[in-house]
C-alpha cells in the first residue's frame, strides 16, 4: 500500500479549516459533522456522557453541573450544583387508619408524582367506597407514597380538600408528612385553639368519601 507523508497541511483559506475524508481540522480542534454509533443499542459515549436515541444519559452518578453559574441567593449555603436525576409517573394510595380498619369493598385512587434532584411533589387522589360500620378508629392516613420524607427531623406541610366527609364547622385541615416516613397523615386545626389528627370515624357512613392532597418534600 502506497503512503504519502507530509509534515504539514495547510489551509488555503483560514476560515474553512482543512478537510480529510469528511473530518475538517480548524483552529486546532477537529470538527465532524457527524457522530455514528458502532452498535445501535449502545448510543455514543464520550467521557463517560452517552447520546443515545436523542437523549442526553450521564453516567451513574453524574448529571449537569451549574457550579460555574454565580450563585444570586442571599444568606444561604449552597448544598450541590448537580442535577443528577429527575423522573414522573404515578402510584397508588391505600386510605387507613393507624387503629382499627375501615369496613369498604374497595379504596385507593390514582395519584401522580415529579422528581427534580432530591425533591419531589406528589398530586394525591384517594377514596374509600361507602366505608361502613362504627369500629374504625385512630388516625385516618395513607399509605403507599413512593419516597421517604428526608426532612431533617422537620415535618412537612401541604394542601387538602375532602368531599363526603365529616369535618366540624371552621376546622381547616392540612396534609403532613412527617421526617422518615412514607404515608400522608392529615391535621385538623380550629382558629385560635387546638390541632388533632383528623380521625377514622369522620369518614365511616359517608357515601364513598374522596379527597385531593398537594404535597412537596425532600427525599433520598
Amino acid at each position: 500500500m502506497s503512503e504519502l507523508r507530509v509534515n504539514t497541511i495547510s489551509e488555503v483559506t483560514s476560515a474553512n479549516g482543512v478537510s480529510i475524508d469528511g473530518v475538517k481540522l480548524k483552529d486546532n480542534a477537529v470538527v465532524v459533522d457527524t457522530i455514528s454509533e458502532s452498535t445501535s443499542a449502545n448510543g455514543v459515549a464520550i467521557d463517560g456522557l452517552t447520546l443515545k436515541d436523542g437523549n442526553v444519559v450521564p453516567a451513574t452518578g453524574k448529571g449537569v453541573d451549574f457550579s460555574a453559574q454565580s450563585d444570586t441567593g442571599t444568606g444561604e449555603t449552597a448544598s450541590g450544583s448537580v442535577l443528577n436525576d429527575y423522573e414522573q409517573g404515578t402510584f397508588t394510595v391505600t386510605p387507613t387508619t393507624e387503629g382499627t380498619d375501615f369496613t369498604t369493598s374497595s379504596r385507593g385512587g390514582a395519584c401522580f408524582y415529579t422528581k427534580i434532584g432530591d425533591w419531589v411533589s406528589l398530586q394525591v387522589n384517594h377514596f374509600i367506597t361507602s366505608p361502613s360500620g362504627t369500629a374504625s378508629s385512630g388516625n385516618f392516613v395513607l399509605t403507599g407514597l413512593p419516597f421517604v420524607c428526608n426532612a431533617s427531623g422537620n415535618s412537612v406541610v401541604g394542601t387538602c380538600s375532602f368531599g363526603r366527609t365529616t369535618i366540624p364547622s371552621g376546622v381547616q385541615i392540612m396534609s403532613v408528612v412527617y421526617d422518615n416516613e412514607s404515608k400522608m397523615r392529615f391535621v385538623a386545626t380550629v382558629s385560635g385553639g387546638s390541632t388533632s389528627h383528623l380521625q377514622a370515624e369522620g369518614l365511616e357512613g359517608m357515601v364513598t368519601p374522596f379527597g385531593q392532597a398537594f404535597v412537596s418534600f425532600p427525599c433520598d
